[in-house]
């Protein structure tokens, strides 16, 4: 791993009955980011 690498692990926890629209608007952050100059891999992870 290049010494420059960062590596950020987040961790969001939806209110009741807003877990479909937490789970949308990180959905929507992927892409996006992924296309971001210097962005090396981007993974989204959930809890069942």
């Amino acid at each position: 791993m290049n010494p420059k690498t960062i590596t950020v692990v987040a961790t969001f926890k939806a209110r009741p009955g807003k877990e479909s629209e937490l789970r949308a608007a990180l959905i929507g952050l992927v892409a996006p980011t992924r296309k971001e100059a210097g962005c090396l891999n981007y993974d989204l992870h959930a809890s069942p």
